[in-house]
């Protein structure tokens, strides 16, 4: 049925669509406000069997200003092979674009394409943020732990460049860094600088006693020799 005012769609004697003179279109819905009004649930689906095939819903609003920047944004739902499932929000301001992606339960900030659970392509800033590690060096301090002697230590960071258990330059470059293991290395080898600090104390305490005990037969040795002398 239509006429001047819009058209609506019946079937088995029941209202099913409409579309009225301000161009909104309603699916078991009159009183229509938005462009699309839909009383019920939504499916889209992609029934191509072709290679890539996929099925996409997509909400975009573009604003250009005649004397400012060009002012975008747009809302992905996206599954199937050709884009691996995934909601991608985006907005470009001024030549900057930024984008927030959900694939395959990974979150990605500034990428399309995360690796992590989080990946973000940019700075963070945080109050507090907590690491947790399965394995932290306290093993340092058991009795029978054993530390590198020092002069194998020597060689091998003129051998390496880069203490040993520690990531090198070029591994942090191609990789990253894990904050946690980095954080339980650096531990690792600060709880050894404190052990090898108190031994090389406890060497000069000794060496320390050893110069007294010198001194003082050093001392005695004169006075006998000058009693000595004293006598003739």
């Amino acid at each position: 049925m239509s006429a001047f005012g819009g058209t609506k769609f019946f079937t088995g004697g029941l209202l099913r669509a409409t579309l009225d003179y301000n161009g909104n279109f309603g699916i078991n819905a009159e009183s229509l406000s938005k462009k699309l009004d839909v009383g019920g649930d939504v499916l889209l689906r992609n029934l191509s069997n072709a290679p890539g095939a996929g099925s996409t819903i997509s909400f975009s609003s573009y604003d250009v200003q005649h004397l400012g920047p060009k002012i975008y944004s747009y809302l992905d739902f996206a599954s199937g092979l050709a884009s691996s499932s995934r909601l991608i929000l985006s907005s470009y301001n001024n030549g900057y674009m930024n984008e927030v992606t959900l694939v395959g339960g990974r979150v990605g900030i500034g990428t399309l394409n995360p690796r992590e659970a989080l990946s973000v392509n940019g700075s963070i800033r945080a109050r507090e943020i907590t690491v947790e590690t399965d394995h932290w060096p306290d093993y340092v301090f058991d009795a029978g732990y054993k530390m590198l002697p020092l002069p194998e230590l020597e060689s091998y960071l003129l051998t390496k460049k880069h203490l040993p258990d520690m990531f090198s330059a070029e591994e942090i470059q191609s990789n990253g860094q894990k904050i946690g293991e980095v954080n339980a290395k650096l531990l690792k080898i600060l709880e050894e600088l404190t052990l090898r600090i108190i031994e090389k104390d406890r060497q000069l305490q000794q060496q320390h006693q050893r110069i007294l005990a010198q001194d003082q037969r050093m001392d005695k040795l004169e006075s006998s020799l000058n009693r000595l002398l004293r006598s003739k």
